[in-house]
């Protein structure tokens, strides 16, 4: 596997697989079947790549003739001059390497690796050699890249390590590269025979390495403090933090040592410390420096780990961990279990504070248990408060949602939970400011927090509620009255949400994004513009859907208005309302679409690239699915002015319960605006 300067891996997988599979080569090979591991140094990598080799290499991988050309001009180009008396001498036009330095070369390399990487897994395939499998149930693992980094594995008998070197020699012979003999070193599992050790290093001319000191920079076996401390202190420590638990004394030392430094250049000499310690590590928005707690980063950073195996469990690391250590159940549940890895069990003293900030965001519910997995909206729990009915305390969350329909089956909620859970399950988890933890802070250390991390629709309910809750306290204090949050909180949507219609066209005209902003325009010719617009009824629970399809020419060719039952929030619906667009979109048969919608959260979200992990994001994940079936597509945003038509559906939708499709027909609500459209494209 390769890791260098591939989208979506981390060096520190590369890191974590070699540490894993050198652990089960050192405390779990019991079989008669030994294995060892051959840490490759190659000489001189980047100098002695052959350019026909290369050439040969992209061609092969299917790439075009004429980027190829491209690159190899690049490659090319190059030439030195020596430098003589501070003067440069000569033009010395190279045959072969590739430049160090050059914001192209590590790619470039990597397509030579891929070639070895190829070899490699071709003999693999083939039972040329044997991976070293990390577990029973686990995959098995022949080689691990990292740029020139390699470490490659196999049985440790003389036939297999013949056959590893006919590769190796064949590699050498193709792409110039020579391996450096004297910087190699293997590594053999603890079940190796002293016999068989002795007959491969023979063969070899190698050296033995009772443990490869470091891979990537880091220890690759912890053994002792000395390994340890040279690996931390004298390196970057959030390389180090990213893999290992370091020790609290350690971490107490650093952040003396730092503190020290700061007040006084002198450690030996004692000064006042005029801020603790603590105060300064606060982000400077809150009146600190920044300076990082390394024991609190130490855990951030194990605790990102723990997230990544969660969001990419098919890396190979994390199937390595899975096969390793929790086969049957996820990481959430998984033990410690026999003979763990010092990196397992790091990873794993970070999963409690992973637990304090993740939620289940609920999409089919066959994994959530109601009473015993956080999945509402409601702090501090997160969970159902209500008794479980008996033998029912292990059941999931599918048997609450219909099938068919994909929603909530309401005729079970009454009976499974109290009256004020029935409207938190309905919602689930759809408010923004519930994914924040703000403990011992100031009020205006949370309003700054939330400058920097929310919206401009976002403010002003956050603006709204903080004077609700301020009407709240005092009714509670002076008069004895104790109003539910979840009512409060309902009121507060309702009124920003009227506070954000009456301004949003200020607030449109700052916005470089929007455009637009005279009357409806039509597509290009061939291309159908579908406008979508959701309306929000609080208090029954109910969210009015309008889409509006026009070609050209300004022509209605289709429309749909319906309601549906549920609690939730403007974000949400608006992206539902996107979502039944694109639904419509196919169903009708649009092949080449505009969207247009006047969210502008929404459409930033559905043109994103990065997967979104909010509470929409099971929406935004769909949308994306559904778009693969049009030709060509664009979400657009636009002012409400603009999306005047699919507005007005919306709201009849929720104000008249009308759910209708009309095809080629206009809506009678929509006749005034389509025509006034209609007339404005012909004027």
């Amino acid at each position: 596997m390769q890791s260098a300067f591939i989208p979506g891996r981390l060096i520190t997988d590369n890191i974590l697989a070699a540490y894993e599979t050198m652990h089960t080569m050192q405390t779990r090979m019991w079989s008669k079947t030994g294995f060892m591991g051959l840490k490759l140094d190659m000489s001189k990598a980047y100098d002695r790549v052959e350019w026909g080799f290369l050439e040969s290499a992209m061609l092969r991988m299917g790439f075009e003739t004429k980027w190829v050309q491209l690159i190899m001009a690049c490659v090319r180009s190059a030439h030195y001059s020596v430098l003589v008396n501070g003067n440069p001498v000569g033009d010395i036009r190279p045959s072969r390497d590739i430049r160090q330095g050059d914001p192209i070369s590590p790619y470039i390399f990597l397509i030579c690796a891929e070639v070895l990487s190829s070899l490699l897994t071709q003999a693999e395939q083939k039972g040329i050699i044997t991976g070293v499998p990390t577990s029973p149930r686990g995959p098995k693992i022949s080689h691990l890249f990292f740029a020139d980094d390699s470490i490659l594995f196999c049985k440790s008998n003389s036939v297999e390590w013949r056959r590893l070197l006919k590769i190796l020699g064949i590699y050498e012979a193709g792409s110039g590269q020579k391996l450096n003999l004297e910087k190699a070193a293997i590594f053999f599992s603890r079940n190796t025979s002293l016999s068989r050790r002795a007959e491969i290093l023979n063969l070899s001319g190698l050296t033995e390495a009772r443990r490869f000191d470091t891979y990537l920079g880091l220890p690759a076996l912890i053994a002792g403090k000395e390994v340890l401390l040279k690996a931390v202190v004298q390196a970057v420590p959030t390389y180090s933090m990213s893999v290992f638990l370091l020790p609290t004394t350690l971490c107490k030392d650093l952040n003396k040592l730092m503190q020290q430094f700061w007040w006084n250049h002198m450690a030996s000499t004692s000064s006042i410390h005029w801020m603790s310690w603590e105060k300064m590590g606060r982000s400077k928005r809150c009146g600190g420096l920044g300076f990082r707690d390394l024991i609190c980063f130490n855990k951030a950073l194990l605790a990102k780990q723990g997230w990544r195996l969660l969001q990419n469990p098919s890396s190979l690391v994390g199937r390595i961990l899975k096969a390793k250590y929790f086969p049957r159940s996820s990481f959430l549940e998984a033990f410690i279990g026999n003979h763990p890895s010092y990196a397992w069990r790091s990873i794993l003293s970070a999963r409690e504070l992973l637990q304090q900030g993740i939620l289940w965001r609920v999409g089919d519910g066959t994994k959530i248990q109601i009473w015993r997995d956080r999945w509402l909206p409601t702090p501090t729990t997160y969970k159902i408060q209500s008794v479980p009915i008996p033998q029912m305390e292990d059941s999931r969350l599918a048997m609450l949602i219909n099938r068919d329909t994909k929603m909530w089956d309401i005729s079970l909620f009454h009976v499974l939970f109290r009256p004020e859970e029935v409207k938190d399950v309905w919602s689930v988890g759809q408010s923004p400011f519930q994914k924040c933890a703000f403990i011992d802070f100031t009020f205006m250390e949370i309003f700054m927090e939330c400058c920097s991390r929310f919206e401009v629709e976002q403010m002003a309910i956050f603006a709204v509620l903080a004077r609700r809750i301020w009407f709240r306290r005092n009714a509670m204090l002076f008069e004895g009255k104790n109003e539910h949050p979840n009512q409060i909180y309902r009121e507060v949507v309702t009124a920003a949400a009227d506070f954000i219609d009456n301004n949003r066209g200020e607030e449109s005209a700052v916005e470089p994004v929007v455009f637009n902003t005279g009357s409806w325009t039509h597509p290009p010719s061939g291309i159908v513009k579908i406008n979508f617009d959701a309306a929000l009824n609080q208090e029954k629970g109910m969210v009015g859907i309008g889409v509006v399809a026009r070609d050209s020419m300004g022509f209605l060719l289709g429309a749909k208005c319906f309601s549906i039952h549920i609690f939730t929030d403007p974000h949400t619906a608006e992206m539902l309302a996107a979502t039944y667009a694109v639904s419509f979109s196919k169903e009708v048969g649009f092949f080449e679409v505009i969207f247009e919608g006047d969210a502008l959260n929404v459409i930033k979200e559905v043109n994103s690239n990065p997967p979104f992990l909010s509470s929409v994001g099971h929406l935004v994940e769909g949308i994306r699915n559904e778009v693969g079936f049009f030709r060509t597509y664009s979400f657009v945003h636009v002012t409400r002015g603009l999306n005047e038509a699919a507005h007005i559906l919306a709201k009849t939708a929720i104000t008249n319960v009308v759910d209708d499709v009309w095809l080629e027909e206009i809506p009678p609500c929509i006749l005034e605006t389509i025509t006034r459209d209609f007339q404005v494209l012909r004027s």
